[in-house]
């Protein structure tokens, strides 16, 4: 079978062909003339960003750091063919903006000159102008110093009424490391957590406060982080109290069962106190002044005196009684004394590479009160002691620690007073 021949000749003879071929040549004459022909105009490229390269630079080579402002741009115009540049095509990636840090070797502030030049020099348009020629920038070698953080109140009044507050401010940090220019660092005074209070509060309340490193003078110091970061807001609780009247009471720890159901009996001097008491969002009808362990007390009138500046979110006030006593009326009781056999101790949470001896084998004189057929129904393996030594610092050699002793299977007896057992320990090689 006879091939036909490609012939471009015949292909000028298909209309067709001819006629998509006439609009491709028009379509590149077109985009020639709109390019060679386009009319000149300028375009500003806003916030181009400028690079300053520390590495290995003058600065460096001297110990000095950059501080403050690292984020510089400026605006660059340009010229070319409305074609080329007109629109979104030229952008700040097309540009590349240095700054000089040659001249830098001493502290203080320095103006770089900037060098702005094509990103690709084979680019189509011109640099016609930018922003700016010059930054200024601040060089110094870097310091720290560890600094204890005041809080400072703005308003004009915090409480008011009855409501009154305190110094005794919460802090969720109490020191700063304050980090910057060495020259800023030497006159550093203190670190102030300025706090602004808008209008009177009453209760404790948190608030957002920043913290401010600042002179001798009170000037706030410049470029300056802390804790390594330039975040500077911090927590500040301002405690607030309010003036009350309440009667007091008293509550017993370590109650043998029977004296739960039917507590002793007990007087307070005076029955009512004054005091501002710590607004913390809870109400309450009486102030408890202590607990009283039942290790203190023995038949007869046991009497103590607490001060209410001990009790936790209580300020005594001026002009008012700032002791409470107490007498606790404990009746008529059997007493019995009992040595405790060593092998009745347990020990928890000993630490593995030490040995531990007890330097007796009995803990003599252990006093218990109660009625008489409980007294006379114990005996010394009764009373037991169990030593937690998780919290006990061990040393070698000679150690002594409180000994906690409780009643097995007793209701009306307790253990009178505090006592001690002595033992030896040795690192375990």
């Amino acid at each position: 079978m006879k091939k036909n021949k490609f012939s471009v000749h015949s292909l000028f003879q298909d209309n067709r062909f001819v006629m998509i071929f006439s609009l491709v040549i028009a379509v590149i004459f077109w985009a020639s003339v709109c390019i060679a022909f386009s009319p000149e105009t300028e375009v500003v490229v806003e916030n181009v960003p400028v690079k300053i390269d520390m590495e290995n630079s003058v600065p460096s080579q001297y110990g000095l750091k950059m501080f403050g402002e690292n984020n510089y741009t400026v605006d660059i115009t340009i010229s070319g063919s409305k074609y080329i540049i007109g629109g979104r095509s030229i952008t700040a990636d097309d540009f590349k903006v240095t700054a000089s840090t040659s001249l830098v070797t001493s502290a203080g502030t320095h103006s770089l000159q900037l060098k702005v030049s094509k990103a690709d020099e084979s680019s189509n348009f011109t640099i016609e102008d930018y922003s700016e020629s010059f930054i200024s920038v601040y060089f110094d070698e870097y310091a720290e110093a560890q600094a204890n953080i005041e809080v400072r109140i703005e308003g004009d009044r915090i409480t008011e009424g009855d409501y009154i507050s305190d110094e005794n401010y919460i802090t969720d940090r109490k020191t700063v490391l304050v980090g910057g220019p060495a020259l800023e660092i030497s006159q550093l005074s203190k670190v102030e957590a300025v706090v602004n209070v808008e209008e009177p509060i009453e209760k404790s309340t948190a608030f957002d406060a920043v913290l401010s490193a600042v002179d001798k003078n009170g000037n706030e110091l410049n470029f300056i982080t802390f804790d390594g970061e330039n975040n500077s807001a911090m927590t500040v609780t301002i405690p607030v109290y309010k003036k009350v009247k309440l009667p007091v009471n008293i509550g017993f720890s370590n109650s043998p069962s029977n004296y739960i159901t039917s507590p002793l009996k007990y007087t307070c001097a005076p029955e009512n106190v004054n005091v501002a008491l710590l607004q913390n969002g809870t109400e309450t009808e009486s102030l408890e002044v202590a607990d009283v362990d039942f290790s203190s007390l023995k038949p007869g009138v046991n009497t103590f005196k607490f001060k209410l500046a001990d009790i936790s979110g209580v300020k005594p006030l001026a002009g008012y009684s700032d002791t409470v006593t107490v007498k606790v009326t404990v009746p008529e009781l059997a007493e019995g004394v009992f040595d405790i056999q060593s092998n009745n101790i347990s020990i928890s949470n000993a630490p593995i590479d030490r040995s531990i001896n007890f330097t007796s084998s009995k803990l003599r004189g252990v006093t218990v009160y109660g009625e008489q057929s409980e007294i006379d129904a114990l005996n010394a393996d009764t009373i037991k002691a169990r030593i937690d030594m998780a919290g006990v610092e061990i040393k070698d050699g000679r150690n002594t620690v409180e000994l906690p002793l409780y009643i097995k299977d007793s209701y009306g007896c307790w253990i009178y007073g505090t006592y001690e057992i002595t033992f030896t320990s040795q690192k375990i090689s």
